[in-house]
Parts: C-alpha cells; sequence; structure tokens
C-alpha cells in the first residue's frame, strides 16, 4: 500500500526529528574517489559547483505570504531569527492571517529517462505555532504519484516550536522529483471547528521556515549515448601518430570523453574530453554533442595490415557505447627481403631507375619481394621516372596501372658523413594512375643509398615492395 499523501502525514512531538530511510553524516558531502555506472550527481550550493544552484526551482501558490531565498554558501541559520539563509523559504514576516492552503517549495525535477536514487546534503525545517496549522516536509514522489516522507518536525498541545536541521543522506529511491518545502493546513482544533489560518512570524524571526544548506542529488541515467560514428576514417594506409575523427551524442547526462578501442575492446586512442567541460550543478551537466572531435591514436599501437577499431563514447553517467567497426589500414614496417623470396630484374620491363639530374649512370634494377602467404593476385608493377634533387629533395614520380589504388610509402636509407644511419619517408597517393611525392634529404647524406616501395595491396594486386640502389 503505498504511503500517504504529505497532507495526511502527522507525528507526534517524541517524533520530532523522525526520519524515514535517513542516515546522519559528518560534514559537507564529499566526491567519492571512484563511481557507481549508470549514476551522476546533480549539486546544489556546494563548494564543488561554485555554491550555484541551478536544478531547485522555487514556486508558491501565494507570494504575499511566502517568500524564497537563493544565496548560497551563507552560514546556516537556527533557531527562528527573521532572515533566511542558502536555498530556502519561509512566511513573509509580518504578513497577517496567514490562509490556509498558503504553500511553497523548492523542486527538482528529475530529467526524462533518469530516476532519483539518492539525495544528501544539509537542511533545516523549522516551525513555530502549536497546532496552527504549518507543515514542514522533505519528500520524494515516484513516477505513479506515490510520495515518500523523508523528512519533517511537529508539535503539540504542549510544545510550540520544533526543528529538524543538519546533515541527513536518503537513499533507495526509486523518484521523479524531490521537494523541501511548507504549507499551512487546515487543523481541528474541535470538533467541527478548524484553523482558517496559520501561525505568522514578526520583526523577530519566522514562523516557518523549509531549506536546504547544502544539497547533491544522485540521478540514475541507464541509456548510453547515441549516434556514436567515426565516417571519416582515413582509407589509406597510416603510420605513426593521427587523429581519429570521432562524434557521438548524449541529451540527457551529456558526453564525458571519447576514445578508440580495438577489436579485443582495449583502449588504444584517448580518452579525450568533449569540449565544454561539465557543470554539475547541472541537470544534464555534460556537453551533449561531440562532432568529429580529434582522437589521438599513435597507430604503432596495432599490427601493420588491416585493423578493426571503433570510436566509444562515455556519459557523465559513465555509461559508455561504440560505433559501428571502421577498418584502419597500418603500414608502420614494410617488411624487408627475406632469403629465398626475392625476384630480380624490373618490375615493369622498362623501370627506370632514381638517379641526381646529372647522372646518366643506369644502377642495378631493382628487387622486387614478397611476404607471407603466396597470393593468386599479382604483384603491383609501376614506372617509376627518373627522379630529380631540388632544394635538397628528392623528387619521385610515376605511374601505375589504371586499375591500381591506394597509397605507395617510399623510404629512402643511407648514411651520414659521420657514418650515423638516416631514413626519411614519404607517402605518394595514386590518381588516376598517376603519383608523386618529395622526400627531404639530410644536407651530409653520401651519395649512395637504397629506396624502397611499399604498397600495402588491394582488390586488384598483392602487396608489394620494391627497392633500388641509388645515386644521389
Amino acid at each position: 500500500m503505498p504511503p500517504p499523501p504529505l497532507k495526511a502525514a502527522r507525528t507526534s512531538a517524541l517524533a520530532l526529528a523522525t526520519l524515514l530511510a535517513v542516515a546522519v553524516v559528518g560534514s559537507a558531502p564529499q566526491q567519492a574517489p571512484g563511481y557507481v555506472v549508470g549514476r551522476y550527481p546533480v549539486e546544489a550550493c556546494t563548494a564543488a559547483v561554485g555554491y550555484e544552484n541551478h536544478s531547485f526551482t522555487f514556486a508558491t501558490n501565494n507570494p504575499t505570504y511566502i517568500e524564497s531565498h537563493n544565496s548560497c554558501g551563507e552560514p546556516p541559520v537556527s533557531g527562528n531569527p527573521p532572515t533566511l539563509a542558502n536555498l530556502s523559504l519561509g512566511d513573509t514576516l509580518g504578513a497577517h492571517g496567514v490562509p490556509v492552503g498558503t504553500a511553497g517549495a523548492w523542486k527538482l525535477k528529475a530529467p526524462q529517462g533518469t530516476s532519483i536514487s539518492e539525495i544528501s546534503g544539509s537542511d533545516s525545517l523549522m516551525k513555530v505555532g502549536g497546532n496552527m496549522g504549518w507543515n514542514v516536509y522533505l519528500e520524494s514522489e515516484d513516477s505513479e504519484g506515490h510520495t515518500q516522507l523523508a523528512q519533517t518536525c511537529a508539535t503539540s498541545a504542549e510544545e510550540n516550536e520544533c526543528a529538524v536541521s543538519g546533515p541527513f543522506d536518503v537513499t533507495g529511491l526509486d523518484a521523479k522529483t524531490i521537494t523541501i518545502g511548507a504549507e499551512c493546513d487546515a487543523e481541528e482544533y474541535a470538533p467541527g471547528h478548524t484553523y482558517s489560518t496559520c501561525a505568522r512570524g514578526n520583526e523577530f524571526g519566522h514562523a516557518v521556515r523549509a531549506g536546504f544548506n547544502f544539497v547533491t542529488v544522485t540521478l540514475t541515467d541507464p541509456q548510453g549515448p547515441s549516434s556514436v560514428t567515426a565516417p571519416d576514417i582515413p582509407t589509406e594506409p597510416q603510420h605513426g601518430s593521427i587523429t581519429i575523427p570521432g562524434s557521438a551524442t548524449d541529451t540527457i547526462a551529456g558526453l564525458l570523453s571519447l576514445s578508440v578501442i580495438d577489436s579485443s575492446n582495449s583502449l588504444i586512442g584517448g580518452p579525450v574530453t568533449v569540449p565544454g567541460k561539465c557543470n554539475y550543478s547541472l541537470l544534464t551537466p555534460c556537453p551533449t554533442s561531440a562532432n568529429d572531435l580529434p582522437l589521438p591514436l599513435d597507430t604503432e599501437t596495432l599490427p601493420d595490415g588491416p585493423n578493426q577499431i571503433r570510436v566509444q563514447a562515455t556519459n557523465a553517467a559513465h555509461e559508455q557505447s561504440t560505433s559501428p567497426p571502421y577498418t584502419l589500414i597500418i603500414a608502420n614496417h614494410p617488411s624487408t627481403p627475406s632469403s629465398g623470396s626475392e625476384e630480380h630484374g624490373h618490375p615493369n620491363g622498362s623501370t627506370s631507375s632514381p638517379t641526381s639530374p646529372t647522372n646518366t649512370e643506369t644502377p642495378p634494377a631493382p628487387t622486387h619481394s614478397t611476404t607471407g602467404s603466396p597470393s593468386l593476385l599479382p604483384h603491383l608493377h609501376i614506372k617509376l621516372a627518373k627522379p630529380s634533387v631540388r632544394h635538397d629533395k628528392l623528387l619521385l614520380t610515376g605511374t601505375a596501372p589504371l586499375d591500381a589504388n591506394g597509397v605507395l610509402q617510399f623510404t629512402i636509407n643511407g648514411s651520414l658523413r659521420d657514418h650515423r644511419r638516416w631514413s626519411a619517408k614519404a607517402h605518394a597517393t595514386l590518381h588516376h594512375t598517376r603519383f608523386r611525392c618529395t622526400i627531404p634529404l639530410a644536407k651530409s647524406l653520401h651519395r649512395g643509398a637504397t629506396l624502397e616501395m611499399f604498397y600495402p595491396g588491394s582488390a586488384s594486386y598483392t602487396a608489394t615492395h620494391l627497392h633500388w640502389t641509388v645515386t644521389l
């Protein structure tokens, strides 16, 4: 049977500080070092959010008799002084004859799709006037309209004043709203006779007060981010440090970060915090969308060849969702020729070997090799034009078959005059059978060097390596 509505709830004088499922804590709530997946905090008037309140809203049906106060970070008040503090409400001082039905409250409503699982903080409930009808309360309400009274105080014929204040912690909730407030109820003082007004305050103090000094509401959000995508994954082979553009949406808790994971769900890129920061004084604390957020990825964490990766989005409740899988081709370590796998001769029968503009000597033919399992696909044959050296850069141009596509990776290896080894890389994209790229050259490089070309393969050609000895 659901608990009775608030108006019907009354307690005896002996139950002055009765709490339902309330445990006392020692000080202002601190953020736990960990977190519970599926939950996130919303704070009001705490130091952690700069003593701000953007979650509780005030409403009254009679502003002539009820006033509110919203200036957090103030010292709590006790007793019944003529002041209010922090996030609170009270009767208007000097108002005569507060009519029955006058009410005011601070209320937090959980966003659609979430529920309130816990509330903690420090509050203050106070009233004077014996049985003259004021009701002060802290309560929750579920989606079916059933209320659960968490805190109240009551007077009796012998006691003209009650007060409940200090730390509290209410757990195990499944609520849609949290409300702290006061209401002037009709109260019978003799058979057939009820009061028509409630006790009023004066210049010496309020007759009723209800509010929070600070409060944290924990929301449960079972939904992870949506629309997690990375549509602009590069199709060409990648090497070194790159970025993956990731996008996602979360309109409830908001997005905390985006990451890149591999096929085993291991983190290989990020996490990267979504720009805009998170403000936990808001019901939706984090940014609700991220569009093409660059996620750094060290491709050395992946093996050469095609790899399956996904973007993972994490929201403020630490719920995670992932994108569809995408294929990323890695080409960090072109294979070198192995014994028994070499084929000698020009790859297409007419390849020019790289030389300097003034060198007409024909160097040895390129070495053509493959690694791994044999393939029925042919090797890629390219025609490398005579290169030129301009401003310490080697310019490479050439052509490939019409049905070839993808990226060629060129690597030049040599030694410097101090005998240290030196190498440099460049990529050339095949475009309408042609390619072009430049490789920076070291000024102290010896004239003799080797040039390697690596092609990762395609639907028409198998992975191919070509090697030349060049004179610069």
